[in-house]
């Protein structure tokens, strides 16, 4: 027998319930009543089919049942609907409903678990949320079974963390997995990780470099013909002290940890460098020093920084474009050509024929 979820808005619906007997009671109330199409049951649809489209590794009936969702919530014409859960996967998309309809602020029954939830991270009976959580988490002692299951349960927590930012994931060269999200304005953002086996250590190497772009920056840089046409640029390595950058993984509580680790330390400056403003103080400020010094690091995203300073109208203009080009000059890119003279006519340029945006 298929398993299913019971959602309904309460601002139209409403009150919200309390109890547990008030959402039975308002469950049985609005079960087969008529109701216009619903913004609120749109947009959680929207989460849950961005979620579904954009990750690589999810269940092939993910994607068939949830592919095209939000066409579906657009036609439900009851005030309560109810949802069949896949039987792949079935507890991971399970949480994933309740986790988005109740940020909405929406209410879910499920009658096969007996329990209910509301905005909060609120579980109704509460002294059966026990029984919720044991369900959710993987024994913690457990280790990850191989490289592929570890690769899809990191990814799956970096996109319950960096999803609701707009963040989707895809395969990148290598084997590596990217969450990029676009900006308003023009920039973009790109977060990558990898998961990798080390025998010796008997778990699994998880690494996470994060880089930008823009859309302004990448059209002056392609007027000159470096060798290098990669768009992202720059760097906001994980400081040392967060395993000294590299997260060994043994365990789910391990990799669950290790993403929350993550989040916390990239979120602040994620939000900070959504506007070329924002990335000159990452790349040449002290945003994060560390960031700065690792961006200018071998020379490869010089040219996307010192376009930056220029674009942004940096007060410190000529310091960072002599530092930029006297490190430049020692680096591995001006070896080959045409770098060194591609180089040496952005300088120009950019003195010459680019005034700052802002």
């Amino acid at each position: 027998m298929s398993s299913s979820l019971s959602i309904w808005d309460p601002s139209r619906h409403g009150p919200e319930p309390q109890t547990f007997d008030e959402v039975l009671a308002q469950f049985r109330q609005l079960s087969g009543q008529a109701d216009q199409p619903n913004y609120w049951f749109a947009s959680f649809a929207q989460h849950i089919q961005n979620v579904v489209n954009s990750q690589p590794q999810v269940p092939q009936e993910w994607r068939d049942r949830y592919g095209h969702f939000v066409a579906r919530a657009q036609s439900v014409e009851q005030a309560i609907w109810h949802i069949e859960l896949p039987a792949a996967s079935q507890t991971a998309m399970r949480k994933l409903m309740v986790d988005t309809a109740t940020t909405l602020g929406l209410v879910v029954y499920d009658d096969d678990l007996a329990l209910a939830f509301l905005r909060g991270d609120i579980v109704l009976p509460a002294e059966r949320r026990s029984s919720w959580d044991a369900l959710l988490a993987p024994p913690e002692a457990d280790h990850l079974p191989g490289e592929d299951e570890a690769e899809q349960f990191v990814t799956e927590q970096m996109l319950q963390a960096f999803g609701p930012l707009g963040f989707t994931a895809s395969k990148g060269q290598f084997g590596a997995i990217k969450l990029t999200r676009q900006l308003p304005g023009g920039g973009g953002q790109k977060i990558g990780f990898s998961i990798i086996a080390d025998a010796y250590k008997d778990a699994y190497r998880f690494g996470v470099t994060t880089q930008f772009s823009h859309e302004a920056v990448q059209a002056l840089y392609q007027r000159f013909k470096f060798t290098d046409d990669e768009p992202f640029f720059g760097s906001a390595p994980l400081p040392l002290d967060l395993q000294k950058r590299i997260f060994y993984l043994s365990t789910y509580q391990e990799a669950r940890a290790a993403v929350a680790s993550v989040y916390a330390f990239l979120e602040p400056i994620l939000a900070t460098t959504t506007t070329l403003q924002g990335l000159d103080g990452l790349m040449n400020g002290s945003l994060y020093p560390e960031g700065k010094e690792r961006s200018r690091d071998g020379g490869r995203s010089s040219p996307h920084i010192l376009i930056v300073a220029r674009l942004v109208g940096n007060p410190d203009y000529d310091a960072i474009e002599a530092e930029l080009t006297e490190g430049y000059m020692k680096s591995n890119w001006v070896k080959t050509e045409p770098n060194q003279s591609e180089w040496n006519r952005l300088v120009a340029y950019l003195r010459t024929e680019v005034q700052p945006l802002v």
